[in-house]
């Protein structure tokens, strides 16, 4: 899915012209190998450069280990069902209310118009 957003990153190299607006993004990761937030961090870095912003608790990850190949029993009991839960409804909660302060501040317009006034100083 990254290499297919490459032409929107593209536009914004080449014609200076931004596809993607306002827009808030969170990461559930999953996997049986260790490195959960290696790979948010990855996820992370390439999304913001296309546009995308944050909130608070941007992912939610689990990993038994580098070693457990066996992710359907990550989380095999009652509890640990409810953590993931908590844990998911805590990112998008974050997600959510970043996305209303973004709505309301207007945060990528004052970024981009930042950005032009300085480039054509």
């Amino acid at each position: 899915m990254i290499q297919r957003m490459n032409c929107v990153q593209n536009q914004i190299i080449t014609h200076v012209k931004y596809l993607i607006r306002d827009k808030v993004t969170a990461f559930i990761i999953t996997g049986g190998k260790d490195n959960v937030q290696h790979e948010a961090g990855e996820l992370m870095m390439f999304w913001s450069e296309l546009g995308f912003v944050f909130g608070k608790f941007p992912f939610v990850g689990w990993s038994r280990g580098w070693y457990a190949e066996d992710t359907e029993n990550n989380l095999d009991t009652m509890e640990g069902t409810q953590q993931m839960h908590q844990d998911i409804m805590r990112t998008i909660c974050g997600a959510v209310e970043m996305s209303k302060l973004v709505r309301k501040s207007r945060y990528d317009e004052h970024v981009l118009i930042s950005h032009t006034k300085a480039a054509f100083k």
